[in-house]
């Protein structure tokens, strides 16, 4: 097992994932952390950053996020090629949210 499998296992193991219909016959997922938030996790600019980001997507659809995301750099480099998305190369140039 590599080291993103391991990561996705561990993560299923602390949430919660449910279909829920979305409308038009469509259906996403609904996911739910299984214990409460532990900010001691963060440092204080990671503090800060998942609250810009939940500041800019918290009243966003689906659909809108998706449009978003695929505006970045990260998206348009590597989407022709299904390239997977490096967090190193592209996490501090996000233009949607402002950190």
């Amino acid at each position: 097992m590599n080291k993103l499998e391991t990561a996705v296992r561990g993560i299923h193991e602390q949430i919660e994932i449910r279909q829920v219909e979305v409308g038009n016959g469509c259906y996403g997922e609904h996911i739910h952390a299984k214990q409460e938030f532990d900010p001691s996790m963060f440092n204080s600019l990671e503090l800060k950053v998942l609250e810009d980001v939940c500041k800019t997507f918290k009243d966003r659809n689906t659909d809108d996020i998706v449009r978003t995301s695929h505006n970045e750099s990260g998206w348009t480099e590597n989407e022709a090629d299904k390239r997977m998305i490096s967090y190193q190369k592209y996490a501090f140039t996000i233009n949607s949210v402002n950190c």
